[in-house]
C-alpha cells in the first residue's frame, strides 16, 4: 500500500533528511542509500528507479515520494520506513528530530504486523506470575531481542501500549527494559508481554529458551 503524508510530515521529514550530512553532500548519497537498504530484499527495485543528482531538497523531495509510493519492501514494512530507520540511527531517539521521526510510526503504518510463524514452543494459561529471577532473564532475553525501536513497534502494533508512557524518561534501554517489565507486573500483562514478544520474535535464541523454562 502506499503511504501518504500530510503536508507537515512530509515537509518536515524533507528537511531532516536533506540536512542529514551524509545525504547532503551528493558524492555521498549513494552510500547513504545502499546503507538504507541494505537489509532490504528490494533494494535492486527501489535504487533502479531513484535519480540521486541534484540539490539535497530536490533529492530529499524524490526518494520520499518515491518510497511513499512504492509500498512494501517486506510484507509487514512499508519502504519509508527504511529511511525513518536510517534517520534516527543518525539523528538518535530523543533529539527533536528523533522525537518527531519515531512519531511516525505511530500515525503512520509503517511497519505492521507480519504473518510470521507460530511459535512452536506454548506459553502456560495465563496468568503468569514472575519471580524476580525470572523477571531477571525476562529482560535480558528482551534486550537481546529488540533494539529500543523494534521494541517500541511490537509494543505499539501487538498490545496498542507506548513505549513513551512506560519508560519514565529512561533512556537506556536496560532501564527501559526494566521499568517495562515491572509496569506489566504491576498492571497484570505480563502474560500478554510475554507472548507478544515471542510472537513478533519467535527464533529468538533467549525468548525461547525463556518461554520453555516456564513451560517446565
Amino acid at each position: 500500500m502506499a503511504i501518504t503524508l500530510n503536508t507537515a510530515d512530509f515537509t518536515e521529514l524533507k528537511n531532516i533528511l536533506s540536512q542529514t550530512p551524509d545525504f547532503l553532500i551528493e558524492a555521498n548519497r549513494h552510500g547513504f542509500l545502499l546503507e538504507m537498504l541494505q537489509e532490504s530484499p528490494r533494494q535492486a527495485n527501489i535504487l533502479g528507479s531513484y535519480a540521486i543528482g541534484g540539490a539535497s531538497d530536490n533529492a530529499a523531495v524524490r526518494l520520499i515520494s518515491w518510497l511513499c509510493t512504492f509500498g512494501k519492501d517486506k510484507p509487514d514494512r512499508e519502504s519509508l520506513a527504511l529511511l525513518v530507520d536510517a534517520l534516527l540511527n543518525r539523528r538518535g531517539d530523543y533529539s527533536d528530530a528523533g522525537i518527531f521521526l519515531r512519531s511516525l510510526y505511530k500515525r503512520y503504518p509503517l511497519h505492521t504486523v507480519g504473518q510470521k510463524p507460530a511459535p512452536e514452543t506454548a506459553l502456560p494459561a495465563p496468568p503468569i506470575t514472575l519471580t524476580p529471577q525470572q523477571e531477571d532473564v525476562l529482560q535480558r532475553a528482551l534486550l537481546q531481542a529488540f533494539t529500543f525501536r523494534s521494541l517500541e513497534r511490537m509494543l505499539w502494533s501487538r498490545l496498542g501500549k507506548d513505549l513513551e508512557h512506560i519508560r519514565l524518561g529512561q533512556t537506556d534501554l536496560p532501564d527501559v527494559v526494566f521499568h517495562l517489565v515491572k509496569t506489566a507486573r504491576l498492571e497484570g500483562w505480563q502474560h500478554d508481554l510475554i507472548e507478544a514478544a515471542w510472537t513478533d520474535n519467535p527464533g529468538n535464541a533467549g525468548l525461547e529458551a525463556f518461554v520453555k523454562s516456564l513451560a517446565v
